[in-house]
């Protein structure tokens, strides 16, 4: 019997039409600022008038990749931020704009320092110094708080002050969690390690609510991860690996990234880092078993699925399969001496 077609309401299309007309705008803005930014004289920091200039585009630039889609919240929000703190702020308060309200602060701290027998080139960190400096470095940071508010209004983005105003714990959560995504785009070691953890924990939370397809596509992905994080920690061990591999198993690239779980399953088990583990009633290849989670994660394919017939389905069992997989390889990994040790082999069930 010919089923209907799925139907989507005009309310649905509408959204999505909206959420992609965002998108597409976001891609505009930001050609429109880049060529804002490269019309602007060289950064100075010595040159108010240039300064904030950069500030205004680089915080335009920022919020229109945002709504492209190629920023996160929390990076946007990282970037907008240290850009004013160090462009405006800081420039403003080395400028003296702020000395009818903070000098007789830090004149405070001055003299109390003094009195503690402090040199003019030293200062305590701010957990150390008595309770008076301690209170005096709280209203100084106080008062820069609340014209960093004003520097943001003034910036154009209202809402993003509102936000530093009334969930200041929120806001700065936010900051960190940006820092944090850039040192990972420094650091593709960490990047992968962390979306390997990422995959685990999704997976973990597709079981639960019985979203087996997913969860098996997952775990095939942060099988895949776990793999790729070994072979960049012995690069020079694996081109000897793959050197000895049959011409028709040797990737046609050398970097590990460009490979497919396939063939990071091949060069690790001949790498022996995959050694068999001898259950209670059979011994057990991780090689062969990663093959396992590569074909349930591959019923994502509709195309796949059809030509494996309607007899393949994706239950609690199929899931277990690929979890008990997944964790024979990690672990066969761990016990060569893996230089990134995985969570995940501590508990073998959801």
């Amino acid at each position: 019997m010919k089923r209907p077609s799925p139907k989507t309401n005009e309310e649905q299309l509408k959204r999505a039409l909206e959420h992609l007309d965002l998108r597409a705008a976001g891609m505009a803005g930001m050609q429109e600022e880049l060529a804002r930014m490269r019309a602007l004289p060289s950064f100075s920091s010595s040159d108010r008038v240039n300064r904030e200039a950069h500030a205004k585009a680089y915080l335009s630039l920022s919020r229109a990749q945002y709504y492209a889609g190629l920023l996160t919240e929390a990076r946007c929000i990282h970037l907008i931020t240290n850009f004013l703190d160090s462009a405006v702020l800081d420039g403003r308060l080395m400028d003296g704009d702020y000395d009818d309200d903070v000098g007789p602060i830090s004149e405070k701290t001055k003299a109390i320092e003094r009195e503690h027998g402090l040199s003019d080139d030293e200062c305590w960190l701010a957990s150390e110094g008595p309770p008076e400096w301690q209170e005096e470095n709280r209203r100084f940071d106080e008062i820069l708080d609340k014209k960093f508010a004003e520097i943001l209004r003034e910036f154009g983005d209202n809402g993003l002050a509102d936000f530093w105003e009334t969930d200041r714990e929120e806001f700065d959560a936010l900051v960190e969690r940006g820092a944090h995504e850039r040192e990972e785009g420094e650091d593709s070691t960490q990047a992968l390690s962390d979306l390997a953890d990422g995959y685990e924990r999704e997976a973990r939370i597709c079981a639960t609510n019985e979203a087996y397809y997913a969860a098996c596509a997952l775990v095939g992905a942060c099988m895949e991860a776990r793999l790729l994080l070994r072979c960049l920690a012995d690069r020079e061990g694996i081109r000897e690996v793959v050197s000895r591999l049959p011409a028709r198993h040797r990737p046609r690239s050398g970097n590990p990234t460009e490979w497919d779980l396939t063939t990071l399953l091949r060069v690790c088990g001949n790498a022996g880092w995959l050694p068999e583990l001898t259950g209670r009633i059979a011994t057990h290849q991780p090689e062969g078993w990663g093959y396992r989670v590569r074909d349930l994660r591959n019923l994502l394919h509709p195309g796949r699925y059809i030509r494996q017939g309607p007899r393949v389905s994706v239950g609690q069992q199929q899931f277990d399969d690929a979890w008990a997989a997944y964790t024979l390889v990690i672990c066969s990994l761990q016990n060569k001496g893996e230089d990134n040790p995985q969570k995940s082999s501590e508990d073998s069930r959801i």
